[in-house]
């Protein structure tokens, strides 16, 4: 499971400087839209970097411009499949499938959406269509999470989180955790496009990208964790396996020491999955390196 972040987080900046602080920032790409695609085609530091292309109808997906585009990148094209029209997946499929790319069908957080989505893709059959799910915890209903993201096993590719990065301590986030550890529990193997919950919030976003605070270092503090912390290299596990290799070396904490978890990666991923998994208060949790290349978080068990 990868993160990655939407454009709608910083809509003016430069693509090249946008991908270069999502790198900083320990994320694995960023989601464009369509009015990006030649700017991105120019900046060497979107090279390999692109999780998906947001389209907003069924004449844009057909475009053959846009399809060529993502091929080149090897970025997914995304559509609400609702917005569809009258285009028909079947003739999507056969143009996707001819030019070497994937469009991904967007359903919300409905069973209906979902369903509909499933019955377009089986219809088709096609390896160049997927599911992508948008997914709103401040509004959505979560509890329907474990049954979506069953509908859609093999199908689902791209998540668009509306939500995370600044806006976690948010009463409207409430939720989160439990939803990203849902989603990796169930083994999804694509990536999750964290975007804004409003547009008039993408200033929070870009200052949050070109932050780079960091928390406990050579501090008196840190020094007496040291005495009684157990370190974990994640970047030596294979990334199926990382999430179950965190909680288990969690688990045999006692009291009062602390796991210190090193990253080749954002460590957003254990905080959400800790918060939905473990008692509250039951842990404090703290970043330590803060990228570009090596990230580290301390956890510490209370009780």
């Amino acid at each position: 499971m990868r993160l990655a972040i939407s454009r709608r987080a910083a809509p003016q900046l430069p693509i090249p400087e946008l991908c270069e602080l999502a790198r900083s920032r320990g994320l694995d790409g960023v989601e464009l839209l369509a009015a990006d695609l030649d700017a991105a085609a120019a900046a060497d530091a979107a090279a390999g970097f692109i999780a998906g292309i947001e389209v907003d109808s069924g004449a844009a997906a057909s475009a053959e411009a846009t399809v060529r585009r993502a091929a080149a990148f090897g970025a997914p094209v995304v559509v609400r499949h609702a917005a569809l029209g009258g285009a028909d997946p079947g003739a999507l499929a056969r143009l996707y499938e001819r030019e070497g790319a994937e469009l991904l069908l967007l359903h919300g957080s409905t069973l209906d959406e979902a369903a509909a989505v499933v019955t377009a893709l089986t219809g088709t059959a096609s390896p160049a269509l997927g599911a992508a799910w948008e997914v709103r915890p401040g509004t959505d209903d979560l509890s329907l999470a474990p049954a979506l993201l069953l509908a859609t096993t093999g199908m689902l590719r791209l998540i668009r989180l509306h939500g995370g990065g600044p806006e976690l301590g948010d009463d409207q986030a409430a939720g989160t955790g439990g939803l990203v550890a849902a989603i990796a529990v169930s083994g999804f193997p694509g990536v999750i496009v964290q975007t804004p919950s409003a547009a008039t919030r993408a200033g929070e976003w870009q200052q949050w990208l070109r932050g780079s605070a960091r928390a406990g270092c050579g501090t008196a503090h840190e020094k007496q964790l040291a005495k009684r912390r157990t370190e974990l290299d994640i970047r030596t596990v294979e990334p199926k396996d990382r999430m179950p290799t965190i909680l288990g070396a969690y688990q045999a904490l006692s009291p009062g020491q602390t796991l210190r978890v090193t990253f080749d990666h954002d460590p957003s991923c254990m905080y959400y999955t800790l918060q939905a998994t473990e008692a509250e208060g039951s842990f404090r949790f703290e970043r330590g390196l803060d990228g570009p290349t090596v990230w580290s978080a301390d956890v510490t068990r209370v009780r």
